[in-house]
């Protein structure tokens, strides 16, 4: 997905985190064999703490965290925060952490306020407890919209415990976040609207909003119009202006 998002966005400064050993000697090749500039990668899982921690490897896209098993496939590796690469304002966040999600997403949640969009593939294994509504509730109280799809295996009778041959993971969901816009608009007699959007334009978000706004009301020629993003912080809402 790396070199994926920098085909897409040549321009863009992107960090990445891979845990794997095996992989991330993968990774580093392909970056180097493909010439990509401004990309920064990290030999290290995202968690909730700062440590190392034991990993099962299976040297594709499903490794993860382990902190239960003694099996041989288990490395240790290194593992960090995510908040302390949240400081500056973050276009998009991917979190794809077999299973990790809701640690990563419960220490760096006072930093969502600087991410713009969000994605979080959600794993449900059967040997760990579900935490989809924790990470909503994350996801919600940090000022983002949802939509959710389903990304595992199709079940034919969600019912059936026996149903489907992934045996490890009953629930895969893909979960897309983007921020509501306002656009506060004050007439020439102080009064003032606010409109509601929502950031789905391809590029430029609310500031195309805005420009397609201007000319709708180009009749109130000393009209002012902010745009705010609006988010929630330990319950209380915030305003805050954007440029």
């Amino acid at each position: 997905s790396l070199i994926y998002f920098k085909y897409l966005f040549p321009n863009a400064r992107i960090t990445a985190f891979e845990p794997d050993p095996y992989i991330f000697k993968a990774l580093k090749h392909n970056i180097e064999s493909f010439g990509l500039k401004d990309v920064t990668i990290h030999e290290s899982a995202c968690f909730g703490v700062s440590k190392t921690l034991g990993f099962s490897q299976d040297h594709a896209d499903g490794g993860r965290v382990n902190l239960k098993s003694v099996d041989k496939k288990v490395v240790k590796v290194n593992a960090v925060k995510l908040s302390e690469h949240l400081q500056d304002t973050v276009d998009f966040l991917k979190i794809d952490a077999e299973g990790s999600e809701l640690s990563i997403l419960e220490e760096c949640k006072g930093k969502l306020k600087n991410v713009r969009n969000l994605f979080i593939e959600y794993h449900s294994y059967t040997d760990c407890k579900q935490s989809l509504s924790k990470i909503l509730a994350i996801v919600e109280k940090s000022g983002f919209r949802y939509h959710l799809e389903n990304s595992g295996e199709k079940k034919i009778s969600p019912f059936s415990r026996e149903n489907g041959s992934d045996k490890e993971i009953d629930l895969q969901v893909n979960i897309f976040c983007t921020r509501q816009w306002f656009l506060k608009i004050t007439l020439n007699n102080n009064s003032f609207i606010k409109v509601a959007i929502l950031n789905t334009y391809p590029t430029g978000g609310a500031s195309v909003a805005k420009n397609r706004l201007v000319k709708s009301l180009s009749g109130h020629s000393e009209c002012k119009i902010d745009v705010l993003e609006r988010f929630k912080i330990e319950g209380s809402e915030v305003l805050d202006t954007i440029q």
